[in-house]
């Protein structure tokens, strides 16, 4: 939740936490190495009038699984 800024400062902040998590990642377990793929997705709303917390949630629970779509590879 950002309180002070507006959506476009949302959303910068919000890709440059993406860009921070996305990659590979190597891990050691008791059963050896393993690499993994990590990425993110994220969604922003902003408040409007009227808007309930379960409404604004709703907005950016929406916008979080269009980004997701978007990552998928075509196919």
């Amino acid at each position: 939740v950002l309180v002070d800024g507006d959506s476009r400062g949302a959303i910068t902040r919000t890709d440059r936490i993406k860009k921070w998590v996305d990659g590979t990642y190597t891990l050691t377990t008791e059963s050896g190495v393993r690499k993994i793929q990590l990425s993110a997705a994220s969604g922003v709303a902003v408040w409007q009038a009227g808007d309930t917390p379960t409404t604004i949630l709703q907005r950016a629970d929406a916008a979080m699984y269009q980004d997701k779509e978007r990552m998928k590879p075509a196919g």
